[in-house]
């Protein structure tokens, strides 16, 4: 593994002419040729989405990626509250795929950027990519690889190639994705004692593990105390004889329905 993938971010309109590869695209944005369609996801389902627009207000800024800082879009006193709405999302695991969030801008404005989410309470946890066509694919690259810190560069901008913008992302970020939320276990099925089926020495289940419950819930001497465990052995055939003798009943050992009904259940 490299640490580093290059890759391009593209408009709905010019995502025909993109390279194959690791993508960007606009989840909101202004005007129909900037945002990508549900078809364009569908086909690039790993590509990084971007919160074009300053609306924030939306689900699918809030599950974007990307907050997109510069004029006509995002603007500094957005950061923060987007930032807080993104790690929240990541970590209820909203959009399954969801990024870290990070925030795109210029990179004269990268102190203006990390002043405004840590004046609006946001201290760590949000990636910078930083538009610089200054640099070389060389310097881009570095400047990845050395991201650190609580506001780490995770991608540079560093060339435009008309159709589409080229860029270095950093592999860690990209791989580092919201997982589904893990299925909830259906709740266990309670144990029963069925109509009709006749409990003896030998017998084990649920429905003995029913017999013993309700046997050691009874308060009867020589009853409470029984271990419940499923298994009818010479425990429980002792306590359903003290059972029925308390009870007036045969005492045969035997737990038929008439040691169910004075139990009760």
């Amino acid at each position: 593994m490299t640490g580093f993938t290059i890759g391009y971010d593209v408009t709905h309109a010019n995502l025909p002419h993109a390279p194959a590869g690791q993508l960007a695209g606009y989840a909101t944005g202004v005007g129909a040729d900037v945002r990508w369609t549900a078809a364009d996801w569908a086909a690039h389902p790993g590509a990084i989405r971007i919160a074009q627009s300053p609306v924030l207000a939306t689900d699918e800024a809030a599950l974007a990626d990307v907050l997109d800082v510069e004029s006509m879009a995002a603007t500094l006193s957005d950061c923060a509250p987007w930032a807080r709405d993104a790690q929240a999302s990541f970590a209820a695991r909203r959009r399954p795929g969801q990024r870290r969030p990070a925030i795109y801008f210029s990179a004269f404005n990268v102190h203006n950027v990390v002043n405004a989410l840590i004046g609006g309470g946001v201290t760590s946890g949000v990636g910078l990519w930083v538009a610089n066509w200054s640099l070389g694919e060389a310097q881009a690259v570095a400047d990845v690889l050395n991201g650190a810190g609580p506001f780490p560069v995770i991608g540079v901008q560093f060339r435009n190639d008309g159709a589409y913008d080229v860029d270095i992302w950093s592999a860690a970020w990209l791989a580092d994705v919201s997982q589904p939320a893990a299925p909830v276990p259906p709740s266990p099925v309670p144990p029963s004692w069925p109509a009709g089926v006749v409990l003896r020495l030998g017998s084990s289940g649920g429905a003995v593990e029913v017999l013993q419950r309700a046997l050691h819930d009874s308060g009867i001497r020589g009853v409470r105390g029984i271990t419940v465990d499923g298994v009818f052995g010479p425990q429980t055939e002792t306590a359903v004889r003290n059972f029925q003798a308390a009870k007036g009943l045969l005492t045969d050992g035997i737990a038929g329905q008439q040691v169910r009904r004075a139990l009760g259940v």
